[in-house]
C-alpha cells in the first residue's frame, strides 16, 4: 500500500521543515505551494514531498537530495516549466534505493541500457507493470504512484527477465485494473485478488500508454 501524505495543513509541513532543516522563506514559500497541491490530491507531489520529509527524519546523511527537491520546487513555482524538465535539470530521482544499479549489484546479472532509460521516462508516473520470466511467460502484475520506484524492487524480487507497463489516466484506475488483470491473467507469483474460476467482466480501458516488451537484463 503507497503512504498517505501525513500532512494536512501547510502550517504543520512548516513547522516540520522547521525542527529539521535551516530553509529561507522563498524556498519554503515555493515548497508549501506545492504541500497544498499534495493535500488536494495531487499524487506526485504527495511522492515527492513524502520523500522529502524521509530524508529530512531519516536519512541526514541525503541533504544533496533534499536540497534537489527543494531546487525544483523553487524553479517551478518561480521560473515555471514542467516538472519532468526540472527533475531532469537538478537530477532529482525521489527513490528509497538510490541508484537502481546499486540495488542489482550483487545479481549475476547486469541491466540493460533500454531497461535503465526507461526507467528515467517513468519517475513519478503511475500505472500498472507487468513482469515476466526468461521465456516471456507472465509471473506477476503490480502497480504504483511512482513506476521507476517500484519496478526495480519488483524485478529484483521475482527474478525477471522482461517487463511491460501500461500508464493509467489516475491511480483509482490504476488500483482496479491491477485487481482485473490478476483476476483475468492469473500470474503465477501474484497471490491476492486471483481465484481459480475465470472472470466474466470485460474492461475495453484507453491506456496513455502501452509498452512493448522491454529487456531487463543485459549481459553477463
Amino acid at each position: 500500500m503507497e503512504k498517505e501524505f501525513h500532512f494536512k495543513t501547510p502550517y504543520h509541513f512548516s513547522n516540520f521543515c522547521y525542527k529539521y532543516i535551516e530553509i529561507n522563506d522563498s524556498d519554503l514559500e515555493a515548497l508549501l505551494f506545492y504541500v497544498e497541491r499534495a493535500i488536494e490530491g495531487d499524487t506526485i507531489w504527495q511522492t515527492i514531498l513524502n520523500r522529502f520529509t524521509a530524508i529530512l527524519k531519516f536519512e541526514p546523511e541525503n541533504y544533496l537530495e533534499a536540497e534537489n527537491i527543494i531546487s525544483v520546487a523553487r524553479k517551478l513555482f518561480y521560473y515555471g516549466g514542467s516538472l519532468k524538465e526540472a527533475l531532469g535539470m537538478y537530477h532529482t530521482t525521489p527513490k528509497p534505493f538510490g541508484d537502481v544499479k546499486t540495488l542489482f549489484i550483487d545479481e549475476e546479472y547486469t541491466l540493460s541500457d533500454e531497461f535503465i532509460n526507461k526507467l528515467q521516462d517513468l519517475t513519478l508516473i503511475h500505472g500498472l507493470y507487468f513482469l515476466y520470466n526468461e521465456n516471456k511467460e507472465l509471473i506477476y502484475i503490480g502497480k504504483s504512484r511512482d513506476l521507476s520506484g517500484r519496478i526495480p524492487m519488483s524485478v529484483r524480487e521475482r527474478k525477471a527477465y522482461y517487463l511491460k507497463y501500461k500508464l493509467t489516466g489516475t491511480m483509482s484506475d490504476a488500483n482496479i485494473l491491477e485487481l482485473y488483470y490478476i483476476a483475468k491473467l492469473k500470474p503465477v507469483l501474484n497471490r491476492d485478488s486471483k481465484e481459480s474460476d475465470d472472470t466474466s467482466i470485460e474492461i475495453n480501458y484507453n491506456f496513455i500508454e502501452e509498452s512493448e516488451f522491454i529487456k531487463i537484463r543485459g549481459d553477463k
